[in-house]
């Protein structure tokens, strides 16, 4: 997700994201704390209520900047890890979590006591199914250059920003008959039976 946080908003609590059931209970949330400068991962435990963490410390203070930044969020089975302008923050350990059902609903930056709308500015949010298709990211939005038009959007072409994990990049060549795909490989098998 690609965010600008108003100043108005650096010193509330408020769900950078929360997914909940139909029902409205909770499932996943990133929320940001801003008198701590910090920002909180939970999700539904599978052994109890819920299981969370919390990053801190000098990349995630640079949120508060009021410049854009792009924030990776990687969960993992027992591990939930965050970039931050596509430099790596911290993992931390994820105690197991429970199901996330698939019919509900996703909010975006709500107050955490009030549940209502917060001030910010977003240029892009997407949820991939695979943590590593979240990684290829890139970084040239929030460059003050800019993204070159005829310039690859991968981070392996980002200038200043060192990828170690740039084989892993899927590519297609380009098809006479046109296509889509889903960035979530999990999708493709269920949308070709369709």
């Amino acid at each position: 997700m690609t965010l600008l946080l108003k100043k108005q908003t650096t010193e509330e609590d408020w769900y950078l994201f929360q997914i909940s059931d139909r029902l409205g209970y909770p499932q996943i949330s990133l929320s940001v704390n801003g008198k701590e400068r910090s920002m909180d991962f939970q999700a539904k435990g599978r052994d109890k209520d819920f299981v969370g963490c919390t990053f801190t410390g000098s990349g995630v203070h640079s949120l508060f900047d009021n410049a854009w930044h792009k924030i990776v969020l990687s969960v993992r089975e027992m591990v939930v890890s965050i970039h931050i302008d596509c430099s790596y923050i911290s993992s931390k350990p994820f105690e197991p979590r429970g199901a996330v059902s698939s019919e509900g609903y996703t909010f975006i930056g709500l107050d955490v006591v009030t549940g209502s709308p917060i001030h910010f500015d977003i240029q892009k949010f997407a949820i991939y199914c695979d943590p590593q298709m979240a990684m290829q990211e890139s970084c040239c939005e929030i460059l003050p250059s800019g993204c070159a038009a005829e310039a690859s959007k991968t981070r392996r072409n980002v200038e200043g920003v060192e990828n170690v994990q740039n084989s892993n990049l899927i590519e297609w060549p380009a098809k006479s008959k046109p296509q889509s795909y889903t960035r979530c490989f999990c999708l493709e098998d269920s949308l070709r039976k369709t």
